[in-house]
């Protein structure tokens, strides 16, 4: 069977539960343009997604439409789950993972999200170049393994250069698609355990007369405890919220606590809250079952700039202590801040 050529990061049995008719082939969905404020009716099909994706390119051992399938996979896992969270049935341990497992693949999938591990994964790359370099010994008795006739004043030259480079930034490591799509299931099982097994779930059920909205980086992580040079995570402190939009009519709301679950009534101040984080989160757009529910959620995030501000996704840290062998105290902290700039890729329409 060949691989799509148009693969989804936000998937379509979300999105669909955002239109004004969810159980039509395609449903219709209204699109709101973070940058120019413009809203449009779309289809489905055309958001949140981009031309092979998720296609492996240069690795041996695995096919090019592996991630795919794999997604595929947690997607039907995790439908029927998805459905009784929004119809306030209580689910099985069993489903409560697959939701686990399918929350945290969404938050790795996004461009945005892929953008943080890619950065990620180049740091570590420059940080163990260096590490390496800064052996004399060892870099003079690889060198000689692969070029014997260079002698011990020109790999020291070339030792030299290249540490040099790392350092001032003239020479920088660089993720492929292959590090990038892989990093969406890294330790993913132990992401998803912590979701389920260490998180109060609660679906929160929007006012009458309310909608919650979507984007196209919908699961939002928020700590009102750390401040705002800090990175935050699923359980980076008891204050830790976690919402996931999974319906117009239900958003996903977790804390950290005890593995329970229960159905609320949210109120409309809430629903207003939540879909501000969610408009916070997105890259290029939200997404909503009418053009007065994604506009009202806009003018919202006008008049109330700096809640938005508050509610902006941060990127994962990496935090690099060093020290000497025999020392008690680590010699110095290097902190690696993930990159302010959008996604370099954009949803093709």
């Amino acid at each position: 069977m060949s691989e799509p050529k148009r693969q989804h990061y936000v998937p379509r049995l979300i999105l669909r539960r955002f239109s004004p008719e969810p159980e039509a082939d395609n449903p219709s969905i209204w699109r709101l343009d973070k940058d120019s404020g413009k809203p449009a009716r779309t289809r489905i099909s055309n958001e949140a997604v981009i031309g092979h994706y998720y296609r492996l390119e240069n690795t041996t051992k695995l096919p090019s439409g592996w991630a795919e399938e794999m997604l595929g996979r947690v997607e039907a896992d995790a439908a029927a789950p998805i459905r009784k969270l929004v119809d306030a049935e209580r689910i099985t341990p069993l489903e409560r993972g697959q939701v686990a497992f399918f929350l945290h693949v969404q938050h790795q999938r996004t461009p945005l999200a892929r953008q943080w591990s890619a950065d990620r994964q180049a740091r570590l790359a420059e940080i163990q170049m260096e590490v390496n370099l800064s052996d004399r010994e060892r870099v003079l008795e690889k060198m000689r393994s692969f070029e014997e006739s260079m002698s011990d004043e020109e790999v020291e030259r070339w030792r030299v250069e290249m540490l040099e480079g790392l350092r001032s930034g003239t020479i920088v490591a660089e993720a492929t698609q292959d590090h990038e799509v892989g990093g969406i299931f890294l330790v993913g099982d132990r992401i998803a355990s912590v979701i389920g097994e260490q998180m109060s779930w609660c679906s929160l059920r929007a006012a009458p007369g309310t909608s919650f909205i979507c984007s196209d980086h919908p699961l939002h992580i928020y700590d009102r405890s750390t401040p705002p040079d800090r990175g935050v995570g699923w359980i980076s402190s008891p204050q830790t919220e976690v919402t996931m939009p999974l319906d117009q009519r239900v958003c996903l709301l977790l804390r950290p606590g005890p593995p329970t679950w229960v159905s609320l009534q949210a109120d409309a101040e809430a629903v207003d809250d939540i879909n501000l984080r969610t408009y916070a989160s997105a890259r290029w757009s939200i997404y909503g079952p009418s053009q007065r529910v994604v506009q009202r959620v806009r003018e919202m995030a006008k008049r109330d700039r700096a809640r938005v501000l508050e509610y902006e996704p941060r990127g994962p840290r990496l935090v690099l202590f060093e020290s000497w062998e025999g020392v008690s105290k680590s010699d110095s902290v290097r902190v690696y801040r993930p990159p302010a700039e959008r996604p370099r890729r954009r949803p093709k329409q």
